[in-house]
């Protein structure tokens, strides 16, 4: 009876112990290697449906982090479970992808991390904000890195003016302007109307054939930058319109007024304007070339025009809409 009770105490002890191996083996399997094929799959090619639906490994969270078209709620959840998955703070994964935003990062890869900036708490975000003063005063990242700086900065700063300030003292203007955009807060993009305005006015002191030797906070493609931004941020639009009218005499600015003018409803145009404005109009699409004329930003003056016609007399609208029918009928 005692040598039967030893042999199945060791049976037991046996199967027991090969069960924990297995846990065990299983454990360390799926550390390895959480889910079969995923880690090893190449996310970069794969759809944002598809990584929306797949789990959410470090790899697959960073790739959705640089996509367009994700929502904001799957941006945070992607964000948290790096965190988990890295054992890093939020904040300071925020200020390492900000960091190492390559040259070409696209658009939408640095809106989502100023998105994701403007979620974290007020402590967060001003971590958030000293690091992305110290990258700028370190002047060693790309341009998207910086630029990503600038709107993560202007967002959450205490003292908006001051972001402006660095950004003019360090001939970064054309990438503060082209961070506007990224701002996530309506009322700072609303308000950073004010930094662009008095760019905008440098034009009439530009010498345009030499605009190219200017400093960077009145260059040429500054000056044009911030025609183009200034209509991507709400508010203002009567204002906007008539600073930008005020532009048209510039041939060199001409195309990008043009374009900006187009984004603009044409009820805030200034009556008085109309005429003038339908003129300049006119002669951008007549020195377009045949074929310059099917492309896009022509076909947009086109459609200004025929607007700024609706607001016209029947006899001026009849006069413009010959014109037009005469330039694009060649």
């Amino acid at each position: 009876m005692q040598a039967r009770f030893f042999v199945d105490a060791a049976i037991v002890i046996g199967a027991t112990a090969a069960t924990v191996g297995l846990v065990v083996f299983a454990y360390r399997s799926c550390e390895v290697a959480p889910i079969a094929g995923v880690e090893r799959a190449d996310v970069t090619v794969q759809s944002t449906k598809t990584l929306l639906d797949s789990p959410r490994t470090e790899a697959v969270c960073r790739e959705l982090l640089k996509r367009d078209g994700v929502d904001p709620h799957s941006l945070n959840a992607a964000l948290i479970r790096l965190a988990i998955l890295t054992r890093k703070t939020q904040p300071a994964i925020l200020c390492k992808l900000i960091e190492n935003l390559p040259a070409d990062a696209s658009d939408a890869q640095v809106q989502n991390l100023c998105l994701l900036v403007e979620t974290q708490p007020q402590e967060s975000q001003s971590e958030i904000a000293a690091s992305a003063e110290a990258l700028l005063a370190a002047r060693e990242s790309s341009s998207a890195a910086r630029q990503a700086a600038y709107a993560v900065w202007l967002s959450v700063a205490s003292d908006p003016d001051e972001v402006f300030d660095r950004a003019a003292h360090a001939e970064d203007t054309l990438l503060f302007v082209t961070s506007l955009p990224m701002v996530q807060s309506q009322e700072r993009r609303v308000r950073s109307y004010d930094y662009l305005k008095p760019i905008l006015k440098t034009a009439d002191s530009i010498n345009m054939m030499h605009a190219a030797e200017l400093p960077a906070s009145q260059s040429m493609k500054t000056l044009q930058a911030a025609v183009e931004v200034c209509v991507q941020l709400e508010g203002r639009m009567s204002e906007k319109a008539e600073d930008l009218i005020c532009l048209l005499r510039h041939a060199e600015l001409r195309r990008f007024v043009v374009q900006s003018l187009a984004k603009i409803p044409a009820s805030r145009l200034p009556q008085e304007q109309l005429g003038y404005v339908a003129f300049e109009v006119i002669c951008f699409i007549a020195e377009q070339s045949a074929d310059n004329r099917r492309r896009e930003d022509t076909q947009d003056a086109r459609e200004l025009a025929l607007r700024i016609g609706e607001r016209m007399t029947p006899e001026k609208q009849a006069r413009l809409s010959k014109r037009l029918t005469e330039l694009f009928s060649n």
